[in-house]
């Protein structure tokens, strides 16, 4: 019994040897400039996007399947870049392959640049096609991303192709996003933020999304967290529950409710800060005078034409207001219009908030009705219908 005992445990000892020198040599021997050349095709073709892999690609088998590429760019068909990324690297558990379920254990991106409208970059040039490898087993690495990108011959009959699309979507789940040192541009190339470090996770699209991180916003390090329940839902035009919050410069911001892109939603925005001026001094502007601390709450009622502000209350020192509005979207300018309840607002934080340093005393209050129409604040101050 000993005996046999000690010979399977040699055997198990022998096999796990193997494996791991499997794991370690096996990546050395794949021929990776057709896997590039394969995963450039696959992914253009299921995209309509454009990929460029300029830098080395990495191959690993332990703990999963895992894949590193470095200097990769990603463009609209005939446009400009998009997005470029330093170094990539994700993992693909084992049990994708035999299951339906496409299981991402990790998405590391460092140094992710996104430019908005395209952005001034050169376009992305068609990566060459690289000979495949006469040992390349081309037919077992189409079955893998087959058995990775599509999904089940059942769901395209029964759906069509945009259920077949979403079917495929629902089948894939991110343990671990990260980003590290990403930016956003606009389109000619001004930074809207940087220093974006995030954490994402995603098991499943069609359950919750938790994120947490940080972002520089004009020289101000924020803080991001929250949850969104249904990210798939929300994307296809239906509603998700979300939770969202962003604090810094002595101040924080809450989104929470139910939100949706085509349809009706209903949230509350709320925000506070221990100063006014200490807030607005963090993004470059000043006021003569600080007011004090300053709070908002705020019921609003969406849809893709209108956003209604059903219940407003604020604070700002020893002021308060409430009050309700609306903002038409449907036509080419929006429209605005609403009623302002106004309660002990000190004439000097008036003239402080509109960049005033001149003195005054005593409050101002009662109810205030404005309508305007108008693009941006100062087109609808311009305008603006006041009575009251």
């Amino acid at each position: 019994m000993k005996r046999v005992v000690v010979g399977l445990a040699g055997l198990v000892f022998t096999v796990l040897v193997l494996v791991l020198a499997a794991a370690v040599v096996v990546p050395w021997f794949l021929p990776k400039d057709a896997i590039r050349a394969e995963l450039v095709a696959q992914i253009e073709s299921r995209t309509g996007l454009r990929l460029r892999l300029d830098g080395p690609v990495g191959l690993s088998l332990l703990p999963g399947l895992g894949l590193s590429a470095e200097n990769v760019g990603v463009a609209s068909a005939g446009g400009q870049e998009m997005l470029r990324v330093d170094a990539v690297d994700f993992g693909l558990a084992w049990s994708t392959l035999f299951g339906g379920t496409a299981r991402l254990t990790h998405i590391s991106l460092e140094g992710p640049v996104v430019t908005l409208g395209g952005g001034g970059q050169a376009p992305v040039q068609q990566a060459a096609a690289a000979p495949a490898s006469p040992g390349f087993p081309a037919d077992r690495w189409s079955a893998a991303t087959e058995a990775i990108t599509e999904t089940n011959a059942e769901a395209s009959e029964a759906d069509g192709g945009a259920g077949a699309s979403a079917a495929t979507l629902a089948r894939i789940g991110v343990d671990r996003l990260s980003v590290r040192g990403g930016r956003l541009l606009q389109a000619d190339g001004t930074p809207m933020l940087e220093g974006i470090d995030l954490d994402i996770s995603l098991p499943s699209l069609t359950g919750p999304m938790d994120l947490e991180g940080q972002v520089v916003r004009q020289g101000v390090e924020l803080e991001v967290a929250g949850q969104i329940a249904a990210p798939l839902a929300l994307a296809e035009g239906g509603s998700s529950e979300l939770d969202v919050s962003l604090a810094g410069a002595d101040a924080e911001i809450r989104v929470a409710g139910t939100a949706s892109l085509t349809g009706p939603g209903a949230l509350r925005v709320s925000a506070g800060g221990e100063t006014l001026a200490g807030t607005l001094q963090a993004f470059g502007a000043s006021v003569p005078r600080d007011p004090g601390p300053f709070s908002l709450t705020a019921d609003l009622a969406t849809t893709p034409q209108r956003i209604g502000v059903d219940t407003l209350t604020a604070a700002l020192g020893p002021s308060s207001l409430r009050g309700s509005g609306a903002a038409d979207l449907s036509g080419d300018v929006p429209a605005v219009s609403g009623d302002l309840t106004l309660d002990g607002v000190p004439l000097a934080d008036i003239l402080a908030i509109a960049g005033r340093g001149e003195q005054a005393s005593g409050t101002l209050g009662g109810q205030v009705r404005f309508a305007g129409r108008g693009a941006d604040a100062a087109t609808l101050l311009a305008g603006a219908d006041l009575s009251g």
